[in-house]
């Protein structure tokens, strides 16, 4: 958010206090709360005094359940929160199931995918041939891919011991690359967009229509505000499955500022739509390689790869946790 043009001052906890050595972090407090998607009216009276005592203008979330707790007190806060779901929005569109339904009731392609009360239920399914090998079972709502697997015959048996969250979802594996797609959206309408690949070690944007339009609707539908991500896959003709939704900010927000793409900017100005609306097509593409890629490949490395690590190496701590997708809370 720092190279966003915003001073950052973090309220966390154990697992953000590394965040206080990020040159970005100009403050950070230690917080009585853990922000783990609840919350209660002291919440928000700490929020309060942290925000009153260094001069905040707005309040982020960092993550997906430090997001549900401010969404949930930001009536109840002194300082404006950056713009996002409300509370029943981000239940909603967190829950991959609900997700799923919403989208086919819209008519945007998803796998096929069965909502099953336990993972006893797996087998029975796969006997039954509703859905065959390989298969995707993952959680309703973590994130970060936590609890994702991918079902084969030769793993079947021993992954199904890894399984310990009900309910599931069991879904048609798609075979081909994953995709996503970022927006921003005040009141239904997108005003940034960016659409991302991870392919051989190189992060790259690039247009697509067909995306834009599909978000354009469940945005217009849910009449959204703030930040959201979404995932999707590619099958080996082109054809694009949306998985899931992330209503929150997301691990590749340096590709997007690298891409010319500010996803903070249209939250705290209010004239941002005057200045840069966002049309299907406009996105810039960049192509930067992963930074394993660019220790192991150095004879590939160009000047945007040059300008890349040293746009990330300006305050590693902060690259690093999200390489390693650690939460901020």
């Amino acid at each position: 958010m720092a190279a966003a043009g915003v001073e950052v001052h973090v309220l966390g906890n154990e697992m953000s206090r590394g965040l206080r050595f990020s040159r970005s972090c100009s403050s950070f407090t230690e917080s009585t709360y853990t922000f783990d998607g609840h919350f209660d009216d002291a919440m928000a009276d700490e929020i309060n005094e942290v925000c009153a005592r260094v001069g905040a203008e707005v309040v982020f979330p960092g993550c997906a359940l430090s997001s549900r707790s401010l969404y949930g007190i930001k009536d109840r806060l002194t300082v404006p929160c950056f713009p996002g779901p409300t509370l029943d929005q981000f239940d909603f569109l967190n829950n991959k199931w609900e997700f799923v339904q919403f989208c086919q009731q819209h008519e945007i392609a998803c796998p096929r995918t069965l909502l099953l009360t336990e993972k006893s239920e797996i087998q029975t399914v796969l006997a039954e041939g509703s859905l065959s090998l390989p298969v995707i079972v993952k959680p309703l709502a973590m994130d970060g891919e936590r609890g994702v697997l991918k079902l084969t015959k030769a793993s079947l048996e021993a992954d199904l011991g890894h399984i310990d969250y009900a309910p599931l979802l069991l879904q048609e594996f798609v075979q081909g690359d994953d995709i996503g797609a970022s927006a921003f959206c005040r009141s239904g309408e997108i005003l940034a967009f960016m659409s991302h690949r991870l392919d051989r070690g190189e992060y790259s944007t690039f247009t697509n229509e067909k995306i834009h339009a599909a978000i354009s609707t469940i945005a217009r539908e849910l009449s959204l505000n703030g930040v959201y991500n979404f995932d999707m896959r590619r099958d080996l003709n082109g054809f694009i499955y949306f998985l899931e939704c992330n209503p929150r900010f997301f691990f590749k927000m340096p590709l997007s500022l690298v891409a010319g793409i500010n996803f903070v900017l249209p939250g705290i100005d209010p004239n941002f739509a005057a200045r840069q609306p966002a049309e299907p097509g406009e996105t810039l593409t960049r192509t930067q390689r992963a930074w394993p890629n660019l220790l192991l490949t150095p004879w590939r490395v160009t000047k945007r790869d040059r300008d890349f690590s040293r746009f990330l190496l300006s305050d590693p701590i902060s690259f690093v946790r999200e390489m390693a997708h650690i939460d901020w809370d």
